[in-house]
């Protein structure tokens, strides 16, 4: 079961030194301020937090912000969705390896928008009843001034076939309708997207910082179960030394390298490095990384 919140380890000053995310009041007004910010509004006009791959035209968005979301979804990802690397919170890949990840895609886009999004809706109510997972996370973005409500910020949409949903905090979490293939699946990437949620909400980070974009991708990889051994091996990342590890730092590189402020060659590689020890022990809301 999750650890006891209020139990949970604070941040360290070494955190904040070398991540250069800053401490915050966990007060709605101050997550309501960073809103304003010159550098949340640069990201905003470039690119919606945490989403990636173009939605189907076809599907008419139902609010003004899901046509906003929507059209910032249009652009391809800079990487190939055929690449077997592709597969980070900005790059997830709907399987596990690449001959498993084409079966699993086949069988998933077999259905039509509307049943693809029907089980997507219906599997995501089904986790987040029965996830302790995900109650542990809802229950502290609460406590932290940031209340998740699953029916409304929680949406099925149809998205690029490679990748499993996102985050934007002007939407919530997005699923990808057509990648999801099993409620395990849609477990780990809701328990992702709450991750840089929490981090949204809980400090002041800037997102066009390639280092504190690539701690919360760290967290978020290292704190979803989706680096736990029978995901990798099921990759076909067998006999891996610290497996765990290897596959956060693999994951994280791969979602630093679509931030559009961090495409220079070697960069993500490079900042991922460099935080990666803090980042990692950094395990937030929880006592320790959860099984």
């Amino acid at each position: 079961m999750p650890p006891n919140p209020s139990s949970a380890p604070p941040t360290t000053a070494a955190t904040l030194e070398q991540t250069a995310i800053l401490p915050q009041s966990k007060q709605f007004i101050a997550y309501q301020q960073h809103q304003t910010s010159p550098s949340f509004l640069r990201w905003r006009n470039s690119m919606s937090f945490f989403l990636y791959g173009p939605a189907k035209a076809s599907e008419p968005p139902t609010s003004k912000s899901q046509a906003g979301l929507v059209a910032s979804l249009m652009k391809p990802p800079p990487q190939s969705i055929n690449d077997p690397e592709n597969e980070g919170l900005s790059g997830r890949k709907a399987g596990l390896t690449e001959t498993v990840g084409d079966e699993v895609s086949a069988g998933v886009n077999d259905l039509g928008d509307q049943a693809q999004r029907e089980r997507c809706e219906k599997w995501t109510n089904i986790v987040v009843k029965d996830s302790p997972l995900l109650h542990f996370l809802i229950q502290n973005l609460k406590k932290s001034g940031c209340p998740f409500d699953p029916k409304l910020h929680f949406k099925c949409a149809p998205c690029d076939k490679s990748r499993a949903g996102g985050f934007s905090p002007e939407v919530g979490v997005v699923l990808c309708q057509n990648s999801l293939y099993d409620k395990k699946h849609v477990e780990e990437t809701l328990a992702h997207e709450l991750i840089h949620a929490y981090d949204h909400c809980t400090t002041r980070v800037d997102w066009t910082s390639c280092r504190q974009y690539a701690c919360s991708e760290i967290r978020a990889s290292s704190l979803s179960t989706e680096c736990g051994a029978l995901r990798e091996f099921r990759r076909g990342n067998f006999g891996i030394t610290k497996g765990h590890q290897a596959c956060v730092k693999r994951r994280a590189i791969l979602s630093v390298r679509q931030n559009p402020f961090c495409t220079r060659p070697g960069l993500a590689e490079r900042v991922v490095e460099e935080v990666f020890d803090t980042c990692f022990q950094d395990t937030a809301p929880f006592d320790e990384i959860y099984p």
